[in-house]
């Protein structure tokens, strides 16, 4: 007697196989139910690799930097965030000429999606003396399907109020990188003293693969004084081509495939048993 054990995605499936000869003297009954052991463990690990495909989410950072000396990266869930949400990456602390910075990026699963992405970033900074802040919000993994093969449209917009000048800059990076500034989308500003606000919109070219979001505001004070915001995005794709099957989908038809094998073989068994 001989007992095998296959892990798969920390799931232990033991298979006991008996290799003497009485082996086809076994009642059939014992021999089934094994059989369907093997698959109810084979049917439950390839689930279970869906299932956790179907969970992968990309991970949010906020990166926030002084001219003055200094930078901090914060991202989703760790650390130094000071949000526990997933899709909610915050920031509260002080850098080298600015002694208050409450920052907040927002995304997915709290707004938008991969498919249809959303971002917003708020920020409240209080600056000591003359000096430039740079906030940047990024999230890798987006439109993972044809959702936006066939190109699409984007929109930002901004508003809030300054001591100094504030601009907004949204970026897309085919290569799927965090922070990268590749393709410039949205432009809005800058903007003088005082309250202010503006939106900017267009398209962009088709996209077959994974791309990366970056949202970036530049603050710059002449001395002591403070400015916020908040600025938002968004993207919508035209679908093109042959549709990716989502994870979702993959997984009902490992399921049927699954259970179309049990079937045929399950037929076999009765057919043999009959003669």
């Amino acid at each position: 007697m001989q007992k095998i054990k296959i892990p798969m995605f920390n799931l232990a499936c033991s298979l006991t196989i008996n290799h003497n000869k009485e082996v086809n003297s076994l009642p059939m009954g014992i021999i089934s139910q094994s059989r369907r052991s093997l698959w109810g463990c084979v049917s439950v690990a390839v689930i279970s690799m869906f299932v956790l495909v179907d969970n992968a989410q990309a991970v949010s950072m906020l990166r926030l930097s002084s001219s003055q000396g200094g930078s901090v990266t914060v991202t989703d869930q760790g650390a130094n965030d000071d949000n526990s949400n997933v899709g909610v990456t915050e920031f509260d602390g002080s850098l080298t000429g600015w002694n208050v910075n409450i920052t907040t990026g927002i995304t997915h699963p709290v707004l938008g999606s991969s498919l249809s992405p959303e971002f917003d970033l708020n920020s409240v900074n209080v600056s000591q003396s003359a000096g430039t802040l740079t906030i940047a919000f990024t999230e890798t993994d987006f439109g993972n399907s044809s959702a936006f093969a066939g190109g699409g449209g984007f929109f930002a917009a901004i508003g809030g109020t300054t001591v100094g000048t504030v601009s907004y800059q949204t970026y897309l990076d085919s290569a799927n990188t965090p922070f990268a500034q590749t393709t410039l989308l949205g432009n809005v500003g800058p903007f003088g003293t005082n309250a202010f606000s503006g939106t900017d919109s267009g398209s962009f070219a088709g996209l077959n693969a994974p791309f990366s979001l970056t949202s970036v505001v530049t603050i710059t004070h002449s001395g002591a004084g403070i400015s916020s915001f908040d600025a938002n995005r968004s993207l919508t794709g035209t679908p093109g081509g042959a549709p990716v099957p989502e994870p979702s989908s993959m997984l009902l038809l490992g399921s049927g495939l699954l259970g179309l094998g049990y079937w045929r073989w399950n037929k076999k068994k009765e057919t043999a048993t009959k003669e």
